[in-house]
């Protein structure tokens, strides 16, 4: 199914629903401060736009249709362990 707002011809970058289903929050490794973590979160969403509607729109696209879940950082620190 192609949601409404996509011409005819055109995919949606992702299956309709999905994003519904993903856990979209901001990870952050746990040595980041409130106050930091405060500063991301108020200039993600514009970043992601700016992105989004900038030269590289293709590649995201492109990248958006190729992937089945959104990606999801490892964060690793000098010292700690490597236990999932």
């Amino acid at each position: 199914d192609v949601p409404e707002d996509c011409a005819p011809g055109d995919e949606p970058a992702v299956r309709p629903g999905a994003a519904a289903e993903w856990d979209c929050s901001l990870r952050l490794p746990c040595w980041v401060s409130p106050s930091e973590a405060s500063q991301i979160e108020r200039i993600i969403e514009p970043a992601v736009a700016s992105l989004c509607a900038g030269p590289m729109s293709p590649i995201v696209d492109r990248l958006c249709r190729a992937l089945r879940a959104p990606l999801a950082p490892f964060w690793l620190a000098a010292g700690e362990p490597l236990v999932s």
